[in-house]
């Protein structure tokens, strides 16, 4: 964490993106998170599916990290809490990267952040669909549709 530790409670998330083809490992999950500085909100972006599983999900309840949870164009990444920080990427619903959200799917997606600020969870949605400039866009309807 070196320098980061300064921003103290104005630090964010750390999030940990696996590439696409690294299949599960539970095992080295397990192991590396016992590396993970533990004053902060550390999160996990797995690529490949096989993470999807129960056993990946108990380690990561166990030891209080997060889950990301994803939108991308041919990835059904499941809906899920692990810890106490909600983490959403946006990376583009029909075309990565570059792909406009609907009003139905950013109504659907405040619904379900009202209901994780409910819970007094922390929620983070970062929209990556930045390719055409519909990011910035998203967001700020995303927010409205929040208030």
């Amino acid at each position: 964490m070196g320098r980061a530790r300064l921003l103290n409670k104005n630090l964010g998330p750390i999030l940990y993106q696996l590439p696409p083809r690294w299949k599960a490992n539970p095992e080295r999950l397990k192991d590396f998170s016992k590396h993970l500085s533990k004053g902060a909100a550390n999160v996990f972006e797995f690529r490949d599916p096989s993470w999807f599983n129960n056993e990946v999900y108990s380690i990561l309840k166990k030891k209080k990290l997060n889950f990301c949870v994803y939108s991308m164009p041919g990835v059904d990444c499941p809906d899920i809490v692990t810890g106490p920080v909600v983490y959403i990427r946006m990376h583009g619903g029909s075309m990565l990267y570059g792909s406009n959200y609907s009003d139905s799917e950013l109504k659907s997606l405040a619904k379900k952040v009202k209901a994780y600020l409910k819970k007094k969870l922390t929620v983070y949605v970062y929209f990556n669909n930045d390719a055409r400039g519909y990011a910035v866009k998203n967001a700020l309807r995303l927010k409205a549709l929040c208030q």
